[in-house]
């Protein structure tokens, strides 16, 4: 028999976490085209939408899976190569990154 790995009521917290949400970017085919064609990384891209796709339901649901809060966030090609320029940053991984996760605090402030 193996040992169960939950922890004991008395050793578990108290104090109820806020969950935290996290967000993915999220495409349309055409607006991944359009960012594909404008990023320094192209191959960091899946070779089709429809792969790109595929892997990004799956990091959804392993994200759920852990329990996570996890959303999708719609990145749009011409906003998001706006704030590249006007944040001096060239459209890779990173920026991408970076413009979903202050896009999407707006989103959320605005919520509250």
């Amino acid at each position: 028999m193996q040992p169960s790995k939950k922890l004991a009521p008395w050793l578990k917290s108290k104090v109820e976490r806020p969950k935290v949400k996290l967000y993915v970017a999220w495409y349309s085919a055409g607006e991944w085209r359009k960012v594909k064609e404008a990023s320094v990384d192209s191959d960091r891209f899946e070779a089709s939408y429809a792969e790109w796709q595929a892997m990004a339901e799956g990091a959804l649901k392993d994200l759920h899976a852990a329990g996570l809060v996890a959303d999708k966030f719609q990145v749009h090609a011409a906003p998001l190569l706006a704030w590249c320029l006007a944040h001096a940053k060239v459209n890779d991984a990173a920026a991408r990154s970076e413009f979903v996760a202050q896009q999407s605090a707006k989103l959320d402030s605005n919520a509250d």
